[in-house]
């Protein structure tokens, strides 16, 4: 936690005291004792308590006028003699139940040591408060924080507020528009699939938005039911996953709730500022429940983990809701335990389903806003938008396209928006659009450093247009920058959504595989934005699987004399690229050729765990169970705390007849993740086939318990009931 300045003046640190005290032990009149100057008798505040007296006496000391351990001499001799003063003054008193000497010091053990001594000596109890023990009893009570250290706070807000907003009913009617024109222009932009928080933020203040009714009275349940813990909702890309977020986040702070919104691809946002995050929040809420509504939590793992494992250390209550694609939501959970990824509760993800009705108003009022009574027009609108299959930014755009094709209305597409900016403005990147395209059909970023490479922009076009960082509301291209931990910016582009990308080779048909192998060509290894865009390009198998470009003859050019190279020069993009020519040839089914592939790469580099996984897998196709288990015992060699591989080696000895083999490796995964489901679902198979039926239905409750939706879990439950002739329980599962 950040720490909280010492105070510098005695009469305020006695105040300070004495607060806390009333609010430690619920006495409003709480009060200092004497005046300055006045004899005090070794207390400086004193109450009687259920006729018992809680006492305090405070010493405020600059650490830079002695040496640590002439500072701690002078206290501990101070805490003794204020002590025995406090004896003497309450002989014939009622018995003191609290005796409390505070210092700005810091806390150590001796000083606590000697209060404890003291207790013995005078009879009755002495307890030092060090400077840390008043941090934490302040950062419990937000009005005496924002008493004695507002300043403090209002620094701390400043400095996050870049990515933290706290919503407020004030900030709520700021965003209100009251002129037609700014209103109309905000819908327009909406609906171009805009997803700047502060347009999506006004647009939500303005109820510009068509409500998901049910997605939001299941939300808001669950997060009432929620305490410290996460709750996911979960959609496809384009399905209003931001604005439905941000929709619940007003909602809950016009309620008069706490309100925190955060979006991890903030440019401004990192994994080391987590501390400073949470300090904010932590001061802002007291001991009060915070909301705090979370966007792209995918997009930084490490400051995904850092803010669930570290916000329960904080004291405050809390419920985090994020919104992310599903299939990224399963990756996390690939990569952080579940307990950090749901808490407590264990919420079950909600889906976010956009039905038929829903669609229907969206594109009608989308119709209203063309201005236009075309009955064909409504028919091109609703083939696509009332298409549950197409998400809400792939329809939309859709219906541009088609619109514009048939000159019903007319409208100007990002890439000549772009076209005619560049040419006025960096006319050296004028061409610079398709390669931006190209890079997010597979929904990556162009590194700017790339495109400088490309096309040798002067300083100063280059500068203007990296400025447009931050205007995604009205750039046909969208910069992103990040602050890496060298706090050297780095720039990225991308199109406004991969839609864009796919209307733009549709509409200027160029050869993809021969602008890939172009743009491949320019790349420089050696810089790590440019390292890691190639490798997300190679190593996602659905790209390879999407058939948007022919990644074989791509892997080839890579391979080839001209660029092995560059790409020998970073390591991790040299291992992706052979396991992309390993996931090539299996596709296309070349079985014997990709496993001695495979295990000709194995050699090369031995250390890479995703090799042996993806080897194991094969080798139980062919039936190679041996060689398959024995690939595995190598890999928990290296990482014996690998989970895949493993649940993997349970299937090898299940295969093998080797039951109790295949439960002790169950076990002992389960002994590092209690929340696998799978590993418990494989668990139950085994005791099905020892015929431990007991044992088997209570592994599967106890995965009904972590996930009450799991599919696989109840398909197995219901077959043991069928075992047991229990038919209705069965039915009923």
């Amino acid at each position: 936690m950040h720490q909280l300045p010492p105070i510098d003046d005695d009469k305020q640190f006695e105040k300070l005291i004495r607060d806390i005290c009333r609010y430690v032990f619920k006495e409003p009149t709480f009060e200092l004792y004497g005046k300055r100057g006045e004899k005090q008798d070794g207390i400086d505040g004193w109450h009687v308590i259920d006729s018992k007296i809680v006492a305090f006496q405070c010493k405020k000391k600059d650490q830079t006028a002695y040496r640590d351990d002439k500072l701690f001499d002078i206290i501990k001799t101070e805490m003794r003699t204020e002590a025995l003063k406090a004896k003497e003054f309450f002989r014939d008193k009622q018995p003191v139940t609290k005796y409390i000497f505070a210092a700005t010091y810091k806390n150590t053990k001796h000083l606590q040591n000697c209060a404890a001594a003291l207790t013995i000596e005078t009879g009755m109890p002495v307890e030092y408060w060090g400077w840390q023990t008043i941090e934490e009893q302040v950062q419990e009570y937000h009005n005496i924080l924002e008493k004695y250290f507002v300043q403090f706070l209002i620094d701390l807000g400043h400095s996050t507020s870049k990515y933290v907003r706290h919503i407020t009913k004030e900030e709520i009617r700021k965003a209100k528009i009251a002129e037609s024109h700014e209103l109309l222009d905000l819908t327009i932009n909406f609906y171009k699939i805009n997803d700047n928080d502060e347009v999506v933020f006004k647009v939500v203040c303005n109820d510009v938005d068509i409500p998901n009714s049910k997605i939001l009275a299941a939300a808001k349940k669950a997060i009432d039911n929620c305490s410290n813990s996460a709750l996911w909702l979960v959609g496809d890309g384009g399905t209003g996953k931001t604005t439905l977020l941000m929709r619940l986040a007003v909602e809950y702070a016009l309620r008069g709730e706490e309100v925190f919104h955060i979006n991890f691809e903030n440019a401004a946002f990192r994994s080391e500022r987590i501390p400073e995050m949470l300090s904010f929040l932590k001061f802002r809420v007291g001991s009060r429940k915070t909301h705090i509504f979370v966007d792209n939590p995918d997009f930084d793992h490490i400051a995904l983990e850092n803010f669930l494992r570290d916000i329960v250390n904080y004291g405050f209550s809390f419920v985090i809701v994020f919104v992310e694609r599903g299939i990224r939501l399963e990756q996390i959970k690939t990569d952080h335990l579940q307990y950090l990824v749901y808490g407590q509760d264990k919420t079950e993800p909600i889906k976010i389903n956009i039905d038929r009705e829903i669609r229907t108003k969206v594109y009608k009022k989308f119709y209203e806003l063309l201005g236009t009574e075309n009955e064909e027009v409504w028919r091109i609108i609703e083939s696509y938008g009332i298409n549950t299959h197409l998400a809400f930014v792939n329809a939309t755009y859709r219906i541009l396209y088609a619109l514009n094709q048939n000159r019903y209305i007319d409208y100007t597409f990002d890439w000549v928006e772009f076209e005619k900016m560049a040419k006025n403005r960096f006319p050296s990147l004028k061409d610079a659009y398709k390669y931006i395209a190209l890079f997010y059909l597979f929904g990556i970023k162009t590194p700017f450093s790339l495109l400088s490479r490309i096309f040798s922009p002067p300083e100063d076009e280059a500068k203007l247009l990296l400025s447009l960082h931050g205007m995604k509301e009205s750039e046909p291209v969208i910069v992103d920058r990040r602050e890496p931990l060298s706090f050297n910016y780095t720039y990225s582009l991308r199109a406004k959504h991969e839609v864009i990308s796919e209307l733009f080779f549709e509409e200027i048909p160029l050869d993809k595989n021969d602008l890939m192998a172009e743009i491949i060509s320019y790349c420089n290894p050696l810089e790590f934005e440019e390292a890691r865009s190639l490798i997300q390009l190679f190593g996602n198998k659905r790209n390879i699987q999407a058939g948007l470009v022919d990644f074989n003859k791509l892997v080839q050019f890579m391979f080839s004399d001209k660029l092995i190279h560059k790409i020998e020069k970073d390591l991790i993009l040299l291992q992706t690229i052979h396991l992309t020519k390993f996931w090539i040839l299996s596709g296309e089914s070349q079985i014997d050729a990709a496993v001695s592939f495979l295990e000709a790469t194995l050699i090369k580099f031995p250390q890479d765990l995703h090799y042996r996984t993806e080897l194991a897998k094969i080798y139980q196709r062919q039936g190679k169970l041996e060689e398959a288990e024995k690939v595995l015992m190598d890999l928990l060699d290296i990482d014996q705390h690998n989970l895949q591989a493993r649940t993997e080696l349970a299937k090898i000895y299940q295969r093998q007849g080797k039951l109790e083999e295949a439960e002790k490796v169950l076990m002992d995964l389960l002994d590092i993740d209690q929340y696998n489901l799978q590993a418990r679902t494989e668990l139950a198979k085994i005791y099905q086939r020892q015929g431990k039926l007991e044992e088997a239905e209570k592994v599967l409750k106890e995965c009904l318990s972590i996930s009450k939706n799991d599919l696989n879990s109840r398909t197995e439950l219901a077959k043991i009931f069928q075992r047991l002739n229990r038919l209705v329980d069965a039915e009923t599962v």
